[in-house]
């Protein structure tokens, strides 16, 4: 089967959603003229809720993003806003500052002073970096502002300024020995709002106006073959046989899924080649594993006003994380359970982020997730504790299309071949056919919701520009 259209794009999810809304919405192309192909049974990407029937409490949770991160410059925010469609019992600030614990019990971070040295440890960041070009570890630049600093640092201080400078990782989904140390230096616009409502409403919102015949699932892609010398310059492919061509395509599978070789089952298959521009970039980047943990009980057994707990892993070293049969060891990663007990009144329940390798683990094994974290939650208890009367998981690892939750930047040594990725910032990625969009080709932001979304408009508007000067070859 052979479909012709002017525009195809590649993933339903928030990227590619946006992308067809912007152009549909500009009256110059009608239904006919773009489709949507997702590789899944339904649409999405990242964005999902739990189901209804597995929580016990009747909750919808965010398994995937779950906050207005940059809210002064956040454009999903403004135009919820703008549009009424957010309301003000939808979010919530929750970031007060919540307690620490460690495997000995609460930490004292005011009285030893410890955020003021890791505010200094950030700074420590930014002059590492204008000053030294040598590529380190997030773990690594830690290591040195200690050995600089010691004689101004206490005791205690020293003791716990790397173990609480892993909170990172809960970031950036990777542990902080393998994530490069750039990474840290990202800014912030803005306080982050906890996002009540979820996101599932703004793919409803962005569905409501696109014609459900332009979207079609269940069709992962398996080539896109750029031609000369006929109407239509690209082919795209899917697994079921059906060949769709058209004047543009915009890409926006997650980057784990880029990275795949063209022989693998899930990978796509680029005729010609990709320009090298952009396999560099595929291949300076990398992708994280944040997941979630979500213990739901039938009372609540840790401080009801507290909005966050934060658990500090001990000093472990990386190759005694995990035991001898596979299972990770308790306070080895850190740990941010976020108190859903303050939002909803019903029952008690805690939602916990994970790093990798850590999610792997659990998504893999959720009857093992209380095993983990009980001896870990124990220490944030002020009434005795309960075992969970249900347990949900993310399961992004172990989604074939897409293999990890966003974007990261991995330490490589210096002398890696692969390009780094503050040598590609600016860098437009695809050609003047084959476009790309998501949240790992945006630079400032990536990982997040209004990343992807802007890069959905983005390309949208490319294209629009594109075909006012396009004059197909006949």
């Amino acid at each position: 089967m052979t479909k012709s259209v002017k525009v195809i794009i590649v993933g339903a999810g928030v990227s590619g959603l946006k992308a067809a809304e912007t152009l549909i919405s500009c009256g110059k192309l009608g239904k006919d003229d773009i489709v949507v192909l997702e590789a899944q049974d339904k649409v999405g990407g990242r964005i999902q809720d739990s189901k209804i029937d597995q929580s016990k409490l009747g909750i919808p949770y965010a398994l995937g993003a779950l906050w207005y991160h940059d809210s002064l410059a956040n454009s999903v925010l403004k135009e919820m806003l703008e549009t009424g469609l957010l309301k003000e019992e939808d979010i919530y600030y929750d970031d007060k500052d919540g307690p620490t614990y460690t495997s000995e019990g609460q930490l004292d971070v005011s009285g030893l002073r410890l955020n003021r040295v890791l505010e200094e440890v950030i700074q420590f960041f930014h002059l590492y970096f204008n000053t030294e070009r040598q590529n380190i570890s997030c773990d690594e630049v830690v290591k040195e502002y200690i050995k600089s600093h010691s004689f101004f640092l206490t005791t205690e201080q020293k003791q716990y300024i790397r173990r609480a400078m892993r909170y990172y990782e809960l970031w950036y989904g990777v542990p902080a020995e393998t994530a490069d140390g750039r990474m840290v230096l990202e800014t912030h616009q803005g306080r982050n709002i906890l996002n009540k409502k979820g996101y599932t409403f703004l793919i409803d919102t962005l569905l409501e106006k696109i014609p459900e015949s332009s979207i079609l699932l269940n069709q992962p892609v398996k080539s896109v073959t750029q031609r000369g010398g006929s109407t239509k310059r690209v082919v795209v492919g899917t697994k079921s046989g059906l060949e769709i061509e058209a004047d543009f395509v915009v890409v926006t599978v997650p980057l784990s899924i880029l990275k795949l070789k063209a022989d693998d089952e899930f990978g796509i298959t680029w005729n010609p080649s990709l320009p090298s521009k952009t396999q560099n970039f595929i291949n300076a980047v990398d992708f994280a594993a944040l997941g979630k943990v979500i213990f739901e009980f039938n009372n609540v057994w840790w401080n009801q006003d507290e909005d966050q707990f934060l658990i500090l892993p001990d000093e472990i070293e990386s190759k005694h994380w995990f035991n001898a049969d596979g299972s990770p060891r308790p306070f080895s990663f850190p740990a941010l359970a976020v108190n859903y007990s303050r939002l909803y009144n019903r029952g008690g329940s805690l939602v916990i982020l994970t790093p990798a390798p850590l999610t792997d683990y659990l998504e893999s094994h959720p009857d093992q997730a209380w095993t983990y974290f009980k001896p870990m939650l124990e220490k944030i208890a002020v009434n005795s504790v309960e075992d969970p009367i249900s347990t949900i998981t993310s399961s992004w690892t172990l989604n074939p299309y897409i293999r990890g939750s966003y974007s990261a930047v991995l330490f490589k040594p210096t002398n890696s071949e692969s390009k780094n990725p503050d040598d590609l910032e600016g860098l437009e990625l695809g050609n003047d056919v084959i476009r790309f969009a998501g949240e790992h080709t945006v630079t400032e932001c990536s990982g997040c919701v209004h990343s992807a979304y802007d890069s959905g408009v983005r390309e949208a508007n490319w294209i629009l520009n594109a075909l006012q000067d396009f004059t197909p070859n006949l």
